[in-house]
């Protein structure tokens, strides 16, 4: 099996099941209790169509389209199958698969196993795991013993863990107790791991989901648990008591009694990465509040800059500038963040770098503002940032990375470029794909199958 079909499964994965299980994914779910009364059905959808009121308020609007489709299930998913074929984006269509997603909810238990027992007729190729992994998962909503079985009996290898991982999320969403009881029977079936879920993480969601309902009581029950299992447990306690000062305090203070320095560090950076999303200087402002030691401080920083980064690069680098002032390695530390923010607003992240001290205008910062540009297809202002990399090679090695990028969207464009430059530059510019052509096919591929595709050394 390609590394890139398992790479959609893991993601459809977090979609479909983790996401589904924490935010309660599913038109009308309320993320816990029994997603039969609380997902729409035939039943209910046939009496209940799209109404409005006189005022403009009170609409109940369904998925129509998932619904219709799904009144001949196997017709239905075909044609939705057939979507997600034709779209230039493949596998990768959320659209397309969320269409395959809002159909399924409509299907009782039935209509879900006869569907699975007639998916390998329909032929297809990767984007059949994410399918597969749909179809158990609403399947085990309904009726998570049979879909268990089913998995264990039908399938095999890697597939059966994929399918026993989807029914699993599935189960554990609408009915917790019940999924976990039988998971603590029927686990070492699982083997070691289920597309990189442990069975210490699947004990760990069971109790994130009591703890939205008995925090205290989940607390309880730590001493007990075995030390993988707690630490899975704790890293989504303290994932879910983020944003909870009370809850946040709690399981800090428990940690702290334990004096495993380690533990509480994990439980900090979880905490952090949590926060950062959000607020990231409520995240930054807890991790002064902790006052931890120079070293761990510094991680928990490079944590919560770089989740800031993602969402408002100016931000991060603004406060960083502050943080930084006089150090000799500010410039390695704010670089990537100042890459993003040269990719999302060129002139303004320029003009703050301007008003800087030289710790701050270093190859690296120079480096990572051109590869923002080379992102966005501004290749003409990556080479002008590529320009000021002080060191030889490094300066080349990046107008190679960029010469191979323009070159694949205009050749002409790109070769106008390297005549311009001094003779001994554009000599180490290679004519073929190079380190730039690795980097861009890891950047366009699944990292598992680039790994595989990409030469040691180019042949002649």
């Amino acid at each position: 099996m390609k590394s890139s079909g398992i790479a959609i499964a893991v993601t459809f994965a977090a979609l479909t099941g983790v996401g589904g299980f924490f935010v309660g994914k599913g038109a009308g779910s309320s993320g816990g209790g029994d997603e039969e009364a609380s997902l729409p059905t035939k039943s209910t959808l046939s009496q209940t169509t799209s109404t409005q009121s006189n005022g403009g308020t009170g609409t109940v609007q369904p998925n129509l389209r998932g619904y219709e489709l799904s009144k001949n299930p196997r017709q239905g998913l075909e044609t939705l199958l057939e979507e997600l074929r034709q779209s230039p984006m493949a596998q990768m269509d959320f659209e397309a698969l969320f269409g395959i997603w809002d159909m399924v909810q409509y299907l009782d238990a039935y209509e879900l196993q006869s569907l699975m027992a007639e998916l390998d007729e329909m032929g297809g190729g990767q984007e059949m795991l994410a399918v597969r992994m749909m179809l158990l998962n609403r399947w085990a909503a309904k009726d998570g013993p049979a879909a268990m079985e089913s998995v264990f009996e039908g399938e095999k290898g890697m597939m059966q863990m994929i399918g026993a991982t989807g029914a699993m999320l599935g189960w554990m969403r609408s009915e917790p107790d019940q999924a976990y009881a039988w998971f603590k029977e029927n686990g070492d079936r699982l083997g070691g791991s289920a597309m990189g879920m442990g069975k210490e993480q699947i004990e760990a969601m069971y109790f994130a989901n009591m703890a939205k309902t008995d925090f205290d009581g989940t607390m309880a029950k730590l001493d007990g648990m075995e030390s993988k299992t707690q630490k899975a447990v704790i890293q989504q306690l303290a994932q879910s008591a983020g944003m909870d000062p009370e809850r946040r305090s709690e399981l800090l203070d428990y940690l702290k009694s334990k004096d495993d320095p380690d533990l509480l560090h994990d439980a900090r950076r979880s905490i952090v990465q949590q926060m950062a999303w959000q607020d990231p200087q409520a995240a930054i402002d807890f991790i002064e509040s902790e006052n931890p030691r120079d070293d761990l401080r510094d991680e928990l920083v490079d944590n919560a800059t770089s989740m800031w980064s993602h969402t408002d690069p100016a931000g991060a680098v603004e406060w960083l500038g502050e943080e930084l002032k006089g150090q000799p390695d500010a410039g390695e530390k704010i670089s990537s963040s100042f890459g993003q923010w040269v990719g999302q607003d060129e002139a303004e992240a320029a003009q703050w770098l301007a008003s800087q001290g030289d710790e701050f205008k270093t190859d690296s910062v120079f480096r990572d503002a051109g590869h923002g540009l080379i992102n966005s297809g501004e290749y003409e202002r990556s080479a002008e940032w590529f320009e000021q990399i002080i060191d030889d090679d490094d300066r080349r090695v990046n107008y190679d990375r960029l010469y191979q990028s323009w070159k694949e969207e205009d050749q002409a464009a790109a070769d106008q470029w390297k005549t311009q430059l001094p003779a001994e530059e554009a000599a180490m510019i290679s004519q073929e794909s190079s380190v730039g052509a690795a980097v861009g096919a890891v950047i366009g591929a699944s990292v598992g199958e680039a790994m595989e595709e990409v030469p040691a050394e180019e042949e002649e």
